[in-house]
């Protein structure tokens, strides 16, 4: 007797109308970007309503795309296992869905929230669901590693598509680069060992600023069905992995923003990696230079995102500032935006670069915060908050006074919103605290 023969189908179930607002919840979640998109792997009790359509199951992976300007709709791409219950936004047309998994999408004009009791960061070994998640979105691939690179050949100057990449590696001085890629036999990873000083460029569509590095010595790791082209005449897709480790004297510099370490990782596809003996150097107009981020480990978490451990934050220049915020743990945020002109939302062009002007909002958190003069502290607070286009740490100013009734006086002006770890105070507001 012949077995049944199980046939997989995408059902394509009626959408709920895209003014809806688009709401999950479940009991655990892991959170983190993958490039432009946003991933949510859910735990226990994961529902998804828009309208009055739902979706739920045991565990859930969601890949979330948000409206950008040249899209009105914003798109959830989802991945639902274990007892998987859909109720489409049309009750006339009776249709009710329940299988083990389900693979759909929904978009929305509206928002997306997403609500969990316990929410973790990417975590180092990525759970099954979303292995299996990412083989239902590229049938062709067996996992996150493995997403499929197309190449296409491009002229010198041609403009890219959206969504692709190209690189270059050529030497850092007149030494010869010597490179060896080492394919695995058993999938489409290549290894790249690139020696002698060497220089990397990788030009993005649509992002701001090309990522330039300089090394002595790179691993780089990506995949595809031949070796990678690294003269910059191939284009590949962004979302293929590509991942770097940098030794000796590096310098990192991507947009404005320049960072030299002795040892780096980087994860260019997901904009996460982590330096040792870092140091961060990134404009702003206020101080008339540079602000310096020194620490003994710096992690990238995001895009614009950095976690400093055992710092100091300075705009001094020298070795070792006569003036520094030291703290155990700093959180460094990069907010980035096209900067245009108020009244008729025309971009603001640099006439020297004839780039587009970046309008940056620098946020930074510590905790364990000392303030130094010279060697000597002079004020410690557990927390502090402030925006870094603010010149100023805690204290505002300070005034010493005498007259004849409370005799000699230390008057100080202090900013609440740092002492009270408030990230986003209202745009164009102070808060002063008179002591």
């Amino acid at each position: 007797m012949r077995a049944p023969t199980r046939v997989e189908a995408q059902v394509k179930l009626p959408q709920a109308a895209a003014h809806h607002p688009i709401m999950v919840s479940a009991q655990a979640a892991n959170h983190w970007r993958q490039g432009d998109q946003e991933v949510w792997v859910l735990q226990g009790d994961c529902r998804i309503h828009q309208g009055a359509g739902s979706a739920r199951a045991r565990q859930a992976v969601l890949w979330i795309e948000h409206a950008a300007a040249t899209s009105q709709q914003s798109k959830v791409t989802a991945y639902l296992e274990g007892d998987v219950v859909i109720q489409p936004d049309s009750p006339d047309a009776g249709l009710k869905l329940t299988d083990q998994t389900w693979f759909g999408s929904f978009e929305t004009r509206d928002t997306i929230r997403v609500y969990a009791s316990q929410v973790a960061g990417e975590p180092d070994v990525k759970p099954a669901i979303y292995l299996t998640g990412m083989k239902r979105r590229r049938p062709d691939s067996s996992g996150a590693i493995r997403r499929t690179q197309f190449e296409e050949e491009v002229e010198p100057g041609e403009a890219m598509p959206l969504g692709t990449r190209r690189v270059e590696i050529f030497p850092r001085s007149n030494t010869p680069v010597q490179a060896r890629w080492d394919p695995d036999p058993n999938s489409n990873l290549w290894t790249g060992v690139v020696d002698g000083g060497v220089t990397m460029m990788v030009h993005t569509a649509g992002e701001f600023g090309v990522l330039d590095i300089s090394a002595d010595r790179l691993v780089v790791w990506t995949v595809g069905r031949q070796e990678p082209d690294t003269t910059g005449q191939t284009l590949q897709s962004s979302e293929t992995p590509l991942e770097i480790y940098m030794e000796g004297n590096i310098v990192f510099r991507q947009e404005d923003r320049v960072i030299y370490a002795s040892r780096m990782y980087y994860d260019l596809t997901n904009k996460t990696g982590r330096v040792l003996d870092a140091e961060l150097l990134t404009p702003v107009p206020q101080y008339e230079g540079m602000l310096r981020l020194r620490a003994d480990v710096l992690q990238q978490t995001g895009q614009g995102r950095y976690l400093a451990q055992n710092s100091f934050i300075t705009s001094s220049r020298m070795g070792r500032p006569g003036y520094r915020m030291q703290a155990s743990e700093v959180y460094f945020e990069d907010l980035q935006s096209p900067a245009v002109e108020p009244f008729s939302g025309q971009p603001i062009i640099d006439p020297q670069t004839g780039e587009q002007v970046i309008h940056h909002q620098r946020l930074a958190t510590s905790r364990n915060s000392f303030l130094f003069l010279g060697e000597v502290p002079i004020f410690y607070w557990p927390i502090l908050a402030t925006d870094l286009t603010d010149p100023t740490f805690y204290i505002r100013g300070v005034r010493i006074k005498k007259d004849r009734v409370y005799g000699p006086q230390l008057l100080t002006t202090w900013d609440a919103y740092e002492l009270f770890g408030i990230r986003n105070p209202p745009a164009g507001t102070d808060w002063d605290l008179s002591l």
